[in-house]
């Protein structure tokens, strides 16, 4: 499901809490790709002891797969349409995307 706004234009809550994470995902996955991280798992388990975020989430990336990486893309898209390119989608989430794979799947680790 798409992050949707409001028809006044100004934006939902759902879209407001989410482009922050959005923008933690970006970077999340550069780290996978040029391996400053291993693994998803690992990569997890730091936002979730390092950052709070919420372990029954699963950890940024985990909560990123439940949403699949195509909504994930586009909504990246949308939000770098309308606000500019902090949120283009890193190279890994467009590839996660075309090959409707997941974070999980392509770095398992454990």
């Amino acid at each position: 499901a798409e992050i949707a706004t409001k028809r006044s234009g100004r934006a939902s809550n759902e879209d407001i809490l989410h482009r922050p994470l959005l923008i933690m995902l970006n970077e999340a996955a550069r780290a996978l790709k040029e391996g400053v991280v291993q693994s998803a798992w690992e990569l997890d388990l730091a936002l979730i002891m390092g950052t709070g975020f919420p372990p029954f989430r699963g950890g940024l990336l985990k909560w990123a797969d439940s949403l699949g990486a195509d909504t994930v893309y586009a909504d990246l898209n949308r939000l770098s349409d309308n606000h500019g390119m902090r949120f283009e989608p890193a190279a890994l989430i467009t590839q996660l995307a075309e090959e409707k794979s997941g974070f999980y799947k392509e770095y398992p680790g454990l």
